[in-house]
């Protein structure tokens, strides 16, 4: 612990104001909207450069291009977020994720190597069920 405080406390390390955390928030959202705005705009003119039809059904709307854009956009808030505590709440970034104000590499190894080991299982057990050559398809929306 950072000079005493729990974690849930330590927003409170730097200049805190009372509109600060409407302030942080505000931040975030605004940077999200312009982001997704900017992904959205970004695949449409890739799709457009790429010459196919910004109609399309496989291109735009499709699970790959949604994930990517989903991923790419919570990658974004990584940053977005440290930022917004360094400038706006005025404490340590390192803060957000952990109480030592610091990341815990041995911790996040050990986490790392079980969410290796769990992937790898269910993969395996993927392939044990789905290996008579049947393809394995989720049904997202069951209009289409």
């Amino acid at each position: 612990m950072k000079d005493g405080l729990t974690y849930e406390r330590l927003a409170r390390l730097g200049l805190h104001r009372w509109w600060t955390p409407p302030a942080a928030v505000l931040a975030v959202v605004l940077v999200a909207v312009v982001t997704a705005c900017g992904f959205a705009a970004a695949a449409l003119t890739v799709t457009w450069a790429l010459g196919a039809d910004i109609d399309d059904s496989a291109s735009i709307g499709s699970p790959l291009v949604d994930n990517i854009l989903a991923l790419a956009s919570l990658a974004l808030f990584i940053p977005v977020t440290l930022a917004v505590a360094r400038l706006v709440q005025r404490r340590p970034a390192g803060t957000l994720h952990s109480v030592n104000g610091r990341v815990r590499w041995r911790w996040f190894a050990v986490c790392g190597c079980l969410a290796v080991v769990v992937a790898i299982l269910v993969m395996g057990v993927l392939v044990l069920v789905y290996d008579d050559g049947t393809e394995l398809r989720l049904t997202i929306n069951p209009w289409r």
